[in-house]
């Protein structure tokens, strides 16, 4: 039997750990002017900084009174912040040696580097002005806009007061990023109009003594033969170190076996995590565009008639609804979508096996079930879905042990307007897209290598000859990028040319560490 970590709640985030999953949230960045003022600032900010244990309890409460009582209505409701900082900010309130010492190289190699792809930061609309990027990141998160504006105006005014010889200690870099989840019938979907946060890791671990409280809930039964290794249908359980710096890391080898720690060089780096920030603008009209070209192409090579939707999702992975096509290859299917035990309980290679939860049930009865695709057949290889999580496929860099070791934890958000869908195809001159967020014990293992690697790559992580293509919505890189998508598994896969500028492309952001809790008061503010 596994044996899981207690983790340290009480000092770790809750932006990492559970998440805020608010629907609302603005992004501040700061630069910090006087070290002494900020220091203060900090100390006073400490307290009103969001734990792990706090936001548990919240969620845990949240979800018991939205089930008893049928809805969201009138439930609680709370405001969270959480405060990161980059190499440059932390060289600044400790010492440059000390921070070199302590933090991996990418850390401080920053966000901006040739094998990302990303435009060069004089495009950026946020951490690309002569400043550079912000010593300090503000998060705040709430359920409602009033409480958000009113947190971020109490936040202005903490920064407005801290003076020191008559100046500022800190000073907000730009505009906070305003972020909110969609409404109507896009809740819970991103700009393209496809349902995201479906796929998520689960870490290990117990939020206390009884060894039964498990911070992220284990709802398979434990007869099951996946229990101890998914918290719930298709939920892979990570060791925490992938995350979290100073706890075990997850093994290359074995799903089960722990892997050391990667041991804190300073002490206060213990509970804490990396984080990674992009503003992802997202160019809607060119990507249906693209789609609704490629879906004519594709039913005339084909001879069956491929709508703009079937094509959109294929280079997806999933439909709109959020229905994977390794269980619907032809047709969305809404009922399936919504059904949290069936939507992401899938592998791509092998058979998935049914799931028993813990109520004794079997989910997914009268549902599709989900048909093995080791050739790419059902889903392309070149699907972002498959892109950047392959499951249990072969990869180039070995396998679904391996692919646990690269997973994160994704906390992203929309900004702005949803796109009008009588105007789809139109370039209608509004910004939006995604506030993406994702935290990790390693920048170069996770981040950097998925999308250096696995995303950027057009034979990565599936060595297939011919290669299959870049990823299609958020893959960079030299032109031409192109993606390969089967139709017959006896005809050749159609090669479809990616336009010169992508559909998502990144407007800003950087490299941060979201520290533990007693740091904010402590290492960082002495």
């Amino acid at each position: 039997m596994v044996v899981e970590e207690r983790l340290e709640l009480s000092d770790i985030q809750g932006a990492i750990l559970p998440g805020f999953k608010k629907d609302h949230a603005a992004i501040i960045s700061l630069r910090i002017d006087d070290v002494a003022g900020c220091k203060t600032w900090l100390r006073a900010r400490a307290p009103e900084v969001a734990r792990a244990d706090e936001v548990l309890a919240f969620n845990r409460l949240f979800k018991q009174i939205r089930m008893r009582r049928g809805g969201e209505a009138l439930g609680p409701k709370a405001v969270w912040t959480s405060i990161s900082f980059s190499a440059d900010g932390l060289s600044l309130l400790r010492s440059r040696q000390e921070i070199e010492a302590a933090f991996e190289d990418a850390f401080f190699d920053g966000m901006f580097q040739s094998a990302l792809g990303d435009p060069p930061p004089s495009r950026w609309a946020t951490g690309g002005t002569p400043d550079g990027v912000p010593h300090i990141l503000v998060v705040v998160a709430a359920d409602d806009p009033t409480h958000l504006a009113a947190a971020v105006a109490r936040l202005d005014a903490t920064i407005a007061e801290t003076v020191t010889g008559g100046k500022p200690a800190l000073r907000s870099m730009d505009t906070p990023q305003l972020g909110a989840t969609l409404t109507g019938a896009l809740q819970g979907h991103e700009h393209f109009g496809f349902k995201d946060g479906i796929s998520q890791p689960a870490i290990r671990g117990v939020a206390s003594e009884d060894p039964q409280d498990f911070v992220d809930a284990r709802r398979l039964a434990t007869d099951d033969a996946n229990y101890e290794l998914f918290a719930e249908p298709g939920r892979p359980l990570v060791w925490p170190g992938q995350f979290l710096i100073g706890y075990n890391r997850q093994d290359r080898s074995d799903f089960l076996k722990p892997f050391t720690p990667f041991e804190p060089k300073v002490p206060w780096q213990r509970n804490g995590s990396y984080l990674v920030y992009r503003r992802l603008q997202q160019k809607v009209h060119a990507f249906w565009r693209f789609c609704t070209d490629g879906a004519r192409v594709f039913s005339e090579q084909t001879g069956r008639e491929v709508t703009p939707e079937a094509f959109a999702s294929r280079l997806v992975g999933r439909w709109p609804s959020g229905a994977p096509l390794v269980r619907a290859p032809a047709a969305d299917d809404p009922d399936l979508a919504a059904d949290n035990d069936v939507n992401n309980d899938f592998l791509f290679s092998d058979a998935t096996p049914t799931a028993t939860l813990v109520d004794g049930t079997v989910p997914s009865s009268g549902l599709p079930r989900a048909r093995p695709d080791p050739n790419g057949h059902l889903c392309p290889f070149v699907a972002h879905i498959r892109k950047v999580n392959p499951r249990d496929d072969p990869t180039d860099t070995g396998g679904p042990r391996q692919t646990r070791t690269r997973l994160t934890l994704r906390r992203g958000i929309p900004y702005g307007p949803a796109k009008d869908p009588a105007r789809l195809l139109e370039d209608d001159g509004v910004d939006r897209g995604l506030l993406f967020m994702s935290y990790q014990g390693s920048i170069q293992n996770q981040f950097e290598f998925v999308v250096k690697t696995w995303v950027n790559l057009p034979n990565s992580p599936h060595d297939s000859d011919p290669p299959t293509g870049q990823d299609p919505l958020i893959g960079q890189g030299s032109a031409p990028r192109f993606v390969r998508l089967p139709h017959d598994p006896d005809a050749a896969d159609e090669k479809f040319t990616l336009p010169d500028e992508t559909w998502v492309v990144m407007t800003g952001g950087g490299y941060f560490f979201t520290p533990p809790v007693s740091a904010l008061s402590g290492a960082l503010a002495e």
